[in-house]
């Protein structure tokens, strides 16, 4: 049948072409820790989609009711990417203005001076990686690779298996490797990497802190956990941002040495 076929090609060269960028990776990671990081409530507990249709004076609707409809798929990724308007010659500028109204916190910027300076940090969205661009460049990290969905020029659709893939192709190659996120979009970026820091959020529908996520993700052998805010996992071990990377760091020391 021809439209299963079709879109299996279409899966198999967006994975082929996550897997290239990744590999692209490999002569910059050179063999240090690996730190691979979601954007939207990550970076910053701050959606930078909801953000950028503020700026622009539209209504997020369209949004949330695709992403009810078809989950986090990437069909809807594709879908989302489309709703952002990107070929519009205005999309910089609502990127631009987006971007000035995040900051990151005190402990955030930590967390990244700290990893910048020992390991090898990429972004990877589902979202507008221009926007989170401008953020870290803004908050002085302006050598941090993102990678996302919704960009001006085509690029490779990231939902869970699409970091997944860039996770996969990577982590192994290097020292040691953590993904850090807050929703199921991170699962296959968590279960390729050696270790996995869920970024408390409660769900809105269930008042559950991230219940998708931690359903997929609660055998990982090396799980952690961190926040924004006062929300926390009672039953993982927690790290404040600004102590993260070095908690990290001498668990590995640790695991090695024993």
């Amino acid at each position: 049948m021809p439209k299963p076929l079709t879109m299996r090609t279409n899966r198999e060269n967006n994975l082929a072409a996550i897997r290239s960028l990744a590999d692209d990776h490999v002569a910059l990671l050179q063999g240090r820790p690996l730190v691979l990081l979601d954007a939207d409530h990550t970076l910053a507990p701050i959606d930078a989609s909801k953000t950028f249709f503020k700026e622009a004076g539209w209504s997020t609707d369209v949004m949330i009711k695709n992403f009810d409809r078809y989950g986090y798929e990437p069909r809807s990724f594709e879908i989302h990417r489309r709703i952002h308007w990107p070929e519009a010659p205005q999309f910089g500028r609502r990127c631009v203005a987006a971007a000035n109204a995040i900051q990151l916190s005190p402990a955030m910027i930590a967390f990244l001076k700290e990893a910048t300076g020992k390991a090898y940090v990429v972004v990877l969205t589902g979202g507008l990686s221009p926007v989170w661009r401008r953020v870290l460049e803004q908050a002085g990290f302006p050598g941090i690779p993102v990678h996302g969905s919704v960009e001006a020029e085509h690029s490779p659709v990231f939902s869970s298996e699409g970091k997944g893939a860039f996770a996969q192709a990577l982590a192994k190659h290097a020292k040691w490797s953590v993904a850090i996120g807050d929703s199921e979009i991170e699962t296959d970026m968590m279960l390729n990497c050696q270790h996995a820091v869920v970024v408390a959020r409660r769900c809105k529908k269930t008042n559950e802190l991230n219940p998708r996520l931690l359903e997929s993700v609660r055998r990982h052998p090396l799980l952690w956990s961190t926040s924004h805010d006062h929300q926390r996992h009672q039953d993982l071990p927690f790290s404040p941002w600004d102590e993260l990377f070095p908690h990290l760091e001498t668990i590995h020391r640790n695991r090695h040495a024993a």
